[in-house]
Order: structure tokens, then sequence, then C-alpha cells
């Protein structure tokens, strides 16, 4: 096989090509949606865990995610949750929502201030078109409503 031809440049060692693709046929595809998908030829049975939205803090030190586990072939999980995770220790915090952890109570579109200091997303209310926006210090705590509307459509 002619690794220089397939990758367009003879900086890449054909055995680090081979150990990435590899790794990436072990560890299965990411596919739209965040969806980490299982390993072709198994059917495990067992849930899916997408990141749905993911955004880095403006000085790198935080990550907050929305995320959660569906089944296999599913859509969008029902149970979604907010974490902010420390880049230096990789330390999670799991942002406890004022609506709990019931299906349909879904934190989206976060969004850190320029500062860092501050994480802002959209909650919708279980049961209904109704959102409201949040913001949570990187640590999980100060959970302030900002505002409420009936519908966002």
């Amino acid at each position: 096989m002619n690794f220089s031809r397939m990758t367009g440049t003879k900086k890449l060692r054909p055995v680090v090509s081979m150990a990435i693709a590899s790794a990436c046929l072990l560890a299965g595809i990411v596919k739209a949606g965040g969806a980490v998908a299982e390993t072709a030829g198994t059917s495990t049975g067992r849930l899916v865990h997408r990141y749905l939205q993911v955004v880095i803090a403006p000085k790198g030190d935080f990550v907050a995610s929305v995320e959660g586990d569906s089944p296999p072939g599913g859509y969008y999980p029902e149970l979604r949750d907010l974490i902010i995770r420390r880049t230096a220790d990789g330390a999670q915090t799991h942002v406890a929502l004022s609506c709990g952890r019931v299906p349909q109570c879904w934190p989206s579109s976060p969004a850190w201030s320029p500062d860092g200091r501050h994480l802002s997303f959209a909650l919708r209310t279980p049961g209904s078109h109704a959102y409201a926006v949040y913001d949570v210090a990187p640590d999980g705590t100060h959970l302030t409503r900002l505002f409420f509307t009936a519908s966002l459509r």
C-alpha cells in the first residue's frame, strides 16, 4: 500500500496511519449530532452516549456540554445533563437543573460569558414549549433564572 499517495503527504508514517485507522475502527465512528456509535458488528444493546453541544470557556479552563444516553438506533436522549468539566484535572460538575432530571427538562445553547465566569443556557420546561434562560458559575453554583418565555417558536 502506498500511504503517501493515500494521505497526500510523505510526512505521515505508515505505522502511525495504521495505528490511527485501527484506533478509529476499534473505538467506533463519531456520527452527526455527537453520537458515539458502537463498533461495527456488535449488537450489545448498550446505550449510546451523545454529546449534543460542547462549548469551551474563553480561557480554555472549562468545557461545558449538554449530553445524555440514548438507546442504540434511538434519536436524541430523553434525559439530558449539563456538565461542566475543568480542563486542568478533568473534574466534572453536573449542574442541578431547576426542573430536575426528568424527560424533556432539556438544557440547550450553552454560552460562556466573555470573561468565562458565567455560563448561560436555555432550559425547556417539561411538557411544554416554554423556555427559561439561566446563568450558572463554572463550579455549578449560583444557578439564576434570567428570564422566562412561554414559547420561543
